[in-house]
């Protein structure tokens, strides 16, 4: 069970011992290609000396060591992404004078996550989640975006990491944020598609 080879425990062992250095995604490869020597070395030996127990472990080793390189490989996490990659195209924008009877009474609007709200002059002032929209009308609480437009107080930068993105996002609780690379606004990026990637 200790040897280096992925999954034994010998080969977890070796993958916590090569990630400071390697990085986890590195390491992970590295001992299951060695899981995968171990593999094919167990069947080898089984096959020379009659051991069906022997071809069933390296069957075991084996297997399990190409789904977690398969996995390693094909994995990405939030850091590996750029801005870019998880940058959208501004969702519609609404004025913030809009009444939600008109908003509720299109569908398309309504199927988005959030909608973006905006001042006279199209300045973005704030965004509204679709499910707020739906819950002030059954409740009669409110007739126009302005009592449940949440604020942006916060505009990201181009400059900004996807990861440090998601975590004011999720102190702030906005669903999305408006991105500028200095006074040009690039787009938005929404606080779901940062969750899913983060994973």
């Amino acid at each position: 069970n200790l040897l280096p080879a992925y999954p034994l425990d010998g080969g977890r062992i070796l993958r916590a011992m090569l990630s400071p250095r390697l990085g986890r995604r590195v390491a992970t490869r590295f001992a299951s290609v060695l899981g995968v020597f171990f593999a094919v070395s167990f069947l080898w030996l089984a096959w020379y000396i009659n051991d069906w127990g022997l071809a069933i472990g390296g069957v075991f080793v084996g297997g399990f060591a190409v789904v977690e390189w398969r996995t390693s490989r094909d994995r990405r996490t939030l850091v590996d992404f750029e801005l870019r990659d998880v940058l959208e195209s501004p969702p519609p924008t609404l004025s913030i004078d809009t009444p939600l009877a008109e908003i509720a009474a299109d569908s398309n609007k309504l199927a988005l996550d959030y909608l973006v709200v905006a001042d006279a002059w199209y300045t973005p002032v704030g965004v509204v989640d679709t499910t707020d929209i739906t819950k002030a009308l059954r409740r009669g609480e409110a007739t126009d975006l302005r009592a449940i437009t949440r604020p942006l107080t916060w505009f990201a930068t181009a400059d900004d990491r996807p990861e440090a993105i998601l975590r004011k996002l999720e102190e702030l609780n906005l669903p999305a944020v408006y991105v500028y690379d200095g006074p040009k606004p690039l787009g938005y990026v929404n606080r779901e598609t940062l969750r899913k990637l983060h994973g």
